[in-house]
């Protein structure tokens, strides 16, 4: 019996020193916790962190003043109240804004980039409205960004976010988008439909020509329309008469007067 009493003793003096231990090392968890909590409500009351700036970089086709409205803020808040996958998604609601990027930059800065969908041309109609590199319709464009975008004729105007997806508007969008590529063809206004026979005419109105393009093998001619341009670069009108360009016969361009025959 005195042997067990001993031991037992024992036990109970060694586990002592570890109870105290465990209980200083919850009171510095507490206090760390407690100090972190302060630390956080001062950073979200202290009018040193109320957001006093937004930066929006990207924005061409969009009015910043319109996407800071669309975020409601109010004039209190607080930089660390802000929740960046909320603005995030706010954002890319507008169908111009295809992705964006947000960031605080303290103090009360909120930095937002945008990166936005670019308009290929724009639908002929009472409202023209633009349209992307897909079929996306877009919606009405500033009448400052409209210049010189080309202009598809022959398609009624859909709802913005939907797509234009017939074979037809597939074509006509193969065509923009090389030509789009090419330097030559930077704010050349002109229009472009499909024509009774099935292909597509294009009708540049500053530079007084037309071109007739075949739905087969677009690249093709349109690279040998480049290469008539390079080789007589001071013939693309003649005696004040529109040119005309037909690319659809194979490995050739006719060009002659719009109101002759031949080439």
């Amino acid at each position: 019996m005195v042997f067990r009493f001993k031991e037992n003793s024992k036990s109970i003096e060694r586990s002592r020193p570890v109870s105290i231990k465990r209980f200083i090392h919850a009171l510095i968890c507490i206090e760390f916790f407690l100090i972190l909590l302060h630390l956080f409500l001062f950073l979200r009351t202290n009018n040193h962190y109320l957001l006093k700036k937004i930066i929006i970089d990207g924005s061409y086709y969009t009015i910043p003043e319109t996407i800071i409205d669309s975020l409601n803020f109010s004039q209190d808040a607080n930089i660390f109240n802000t929740n960046l996958e909320l603005i995030r998604k706010t954002l890319e609601k507008n169908i111009w804004i295809e992705s964006s990027s947000v960031k605080i930059k303290y103090p009360g800065v909120l930095d937002i980039s945008i990166n936005e969908r670019e308009p290929i041309a724009l639908i002929k109609g009472k409202i023209e409205k633009a349209i992307d590199s897909k079929g996306m319709v877009l919606g009405n464009l500033p009448l400052s960004k409209k210049s010189c975008l080309p202009r598809v004729d022959g398609f009624s105007v859909k709802e913005i976010g939907a797509y234009f997806e017939n074979e037809d508007m597939k074509k006509i969008l193969v065509i923009l988008q090389v030509l789009q590529k090419l330097s030559w063809f930077d704010n050349k206004c002109f229009s472009i439909k499909r024509t009774e026979d099935g292909f597509y005419l294009l009708r540049f109105m500053k530079k007084s020509f037309d071109i007739k393009i075949s739905p087969e093998k677009i690249i093709s001619q349109i690279a040998r329309l480049i290469s008539v341009f390079e080789l007589f670069p001071d013939r693309i009108r003649v005696s004040g008469n529109r040119l005309f360009f037909d690319l659809t016969f194979p490995s050739r361009v006719i060009m002659r007067p719009t109101l002759e025959y031949g080439g």
